[in-house]
């Protein structure tokens, strides 16, 4: 298991910040493309938001449940056949 709620939350906080700053591989053209006026009205208070829940989320991230399924990785390899 690679995380529970709350840590996928507060790390979906900190990849927030890295979209909005436009860091390269972070965001892409049509992300930029759609923001809104709204986006722009609403971003202070999902910053100040983001910002509160990233520490929140570290620390309930301590009493995860292991049980939960979340945020899990698969990992799948294509096998091309080779002609001889």
């Amino acid at each position: 298991m690679l995380g529970g709620v709350w840590s996928t939350v507060a790390s979906q906080m900190v990849y927030f910040f890295l979209k909005i700053a436009g860091i390269g591989g972070y965001t892409s053209a049509e992300f930029r493309k759609s923001r809104t006026a709204m986006h722009y009205f609403l971003l202070l208070p999902m910053m100040v938001v983001a910002a509160a829940l990233v520490p929140i989320g570290l620390l309930l991230s301590l009493g995860d449940l292991r049980e939960e399924a979340n945020n899990h990785l698969v990992v799948a390899e294509k096998r091309v056949k080779r002609k001889q």
